[in-house]
């Protein structure tokens, strides 16, 4: 990515995205790119885009967050790259899991969390958070900052968090 003026990702020989190394990491086209552009990997999510009582939302863990009008209704991931994940405070939408590894790598650590619903996910955070391996976490994401893919792994819009 610091060599190239642009990059095409490669899928078994199919084309899946031409840009920019920042085009590729922050408007990943699908699932694959999102995956395979940027170290540590996306996170991903199950989610669930909703409409009730006329407002969008997007459902994560059974709770549901408010986001501006989209057209898209139904099952999906949410994608968040681990540098835009925190422990979770008032404004995030709260994750829960364990705290499974902390990897201190100087200027920040990589936390390693495991969810009840399966997932893996890993948080870019500056400084341990505080608790110990095996403990509850809970971390937070800005809607703003996630991607949103289909089940077929397409990149959908990208809903703002609701005023």
């Amino acid at each position: 990515m610091t060599l190239a003026d642009r990059i095409v990702v490669l899928n078994g020989g199919n084309i899946e995205q031409i840009g920019t190394p920042m085009d590729l990491y922050e408007r990943p086209a699908n699932k694959f790119v999102a995956g395979f552009i940027g170290s540590p990997k996306m996170n991903l999510i199950p989610g669930r885009a909703v409409r009730d009582n006329g407002a969008m939302h997007i459902e994560i863990d059974g709770r549901k967050f408010a986001v501006e009008d989209q057209t898209f209704i139904g099952e999906m991931e949410v994608g968040i790259r681990p540098e835009h994940l925190a422990v979770a405070s008032e404004g995030l939408v709260p994750i829960s899991g364990t705290l499974d590894l902390i990897e201190p790598l100087g200027e920040y650590v990589l936390c390693h969390v495991s969810r009840d619903s399966g997932e893996a996910l890993i948080a870019k955070l500056p400084k341990p958070p505080g608790i110990g391996i095996g403990e509850p976490i809970e971390l937070g994401l800005d809607l703003a900052q996630c991607h949103y893919f289909d089940t077929d792994g397409k990149r959908l819009g990208m809903p703002s968090a609701a005023p």
